[in-house]
């Protein structure tokens, strides 16, 4: 499969500038070596499944939750979302908050059951104990109002989601990790001798049909965005096409300048077309992506977002640049764990549509 991936995108790799794109290391060659789920001891990795290895022989095998089946556990407080009262729902996540590094990974039909109860509007407001908002919500009951066209194409899409697992559950694993850049990392950029790292650059094919590269989300700072409401660009339309990723609506808390998120595994399910109010919900899409021992497709997604630039001269002071190069950095350090699988990075105009960014400026802070 990963072979097969790799061959599309070399006949689609027509017409470029760079160096070709089977020049950029690619996650399918070289896959992350994990350790399997019992042997980790990161107190801030909240698992919501029993320890799981994928065996590609028995593809049908399909993770338990932690707690068993039928038995129901559940907390309210500041740290965790707040169930509405249902079976259904055997353990409640944990909220990825502000300046935390934390990660929860559960299956897909653990996704699947926290997106039903979205669907009929079942959460309580998260409450941070603060004054100020800082989560959206989660419930479709503005998605599901009267509003433009291109709210009914979304809604398609995800009805289309909830057909197909009703037919035939999806049985793998998703993990949802928010990472905070403490401030002694920040790099000193005078006294970088770095090089500038191999760009290949085209405009024939979108974000997500790069395989095998960490895929950037032009998120807002609110992950997600408008995606429950009438938001259509890049973000909205990839938590439209791969509607697990709305998951982290729910768990994350909005992001500071030095933070971000890794959306694991999500599967997309439906094709579109278009963009923004041209966007229109397609066919079926069967995600054949390959998956990592621990059952999750090979598809990493990194959630960043930029400045909203008012007035577009602000973009030029020192502050700003050194914001989203922090930003930027934040997002595509490679830890240590991963020095062996390094891969390539899907990107394109980052924050230089609604948010008024220049597009030269922002390709200097990759």
């Amino acid at each position: 499969m990963a072979d097969g991936q790799l061959k599309i995108n070399e006949t689609v790799d027509k017409i470029f500038h760079g160096v070709s794109l089977t020049d950029i290391p690619n996650l399918f060659q070289t896959p992350p070596t994990l350790k399997d789920m019992q042997d980790m001891h990161d107190v801030g990795h909240t698992f919501m499944i029993k320890p799981f290895k994928y065996d590609p022989s028995n593809p049908n095998r399909e993770p338990e939750p932690i707690h068993g089946v039928g038995n129901y556990w559940d907390i309210w407080n500041d740290d965790h979302v707040r169930l509405p009262c249902s079976p259904c729902n055997v353990t409640p996540p944990p909220l990825l908050r502000i300046e935390t590094n934390r990660s929860v990974t559960m299956s897909q039909r653990q996704a699947a059951s926290l997106l039903a109860c979205a669907f009929f509007c079942l959460f309580p407001r998260q409450f941070n104990g603060q004054t100020s908002q800082t989560y959206q919500s989660f419930n479709f009951i503005h998605l599901l109002q009267s509003g433009s066209p291109w709210k009914l194409e979304k809604l398609k899409c995800i009805l289309h989601y909830f057909r197909r697992i009703s037919e035939d559950m999806s049985k793998g694993v998703l993990t949802f990790r928010r990472f905070a850049l403490p401030a002694v990392w920040k790099p000193n950029w005078i006294e970088s001798h770095a090089p500038l790292c191999k760009i290949h650059l085209r405009k024939d094919t979108t974000i997500e049909d790069m395989y095998g590269l960490l895929q950037v989300d032009f998120a807002n700072e609110f992950i997600g965005g408008g995606v429950m409401n009438e938001g259509i660009v890049q973000e909205e339309i990839r938590f439209t096409i791969c509607t697990e990723m709305l998951i982290s609506v729910l768990v994350c808390e909005v992001m500071l300048p030095n933070e971000c998120i890794f959306l694991i595994g999500c599967e997309q399910y439906t094709t579109y077309s278009g963009y923004a109010t041209t966007f229109k919900a397609k066919d079926n899409f069967f995600d054949k992506t390959p998956k990592d021992s621990w059952g999750r497709k090979l598809s990493h997604v990194v959630a960043m977002d930029a400045i909203n630039y008012l007035n577009p001269l602000d973009q030029y002071t020192i502050e700003c640049m050194s914001r989203e190069l922090i930003k930027a950095y934040t997002c595509f350090r490679i830890p240590k764990s991963m020095e062996k699988s390094m891969f390539g990075i899907a990107t394109g105009n980052w924050g230089c549509g609604a948010f008024n960014g220049d597009r030269q400026l922002k390709g200097m802070n990759y």
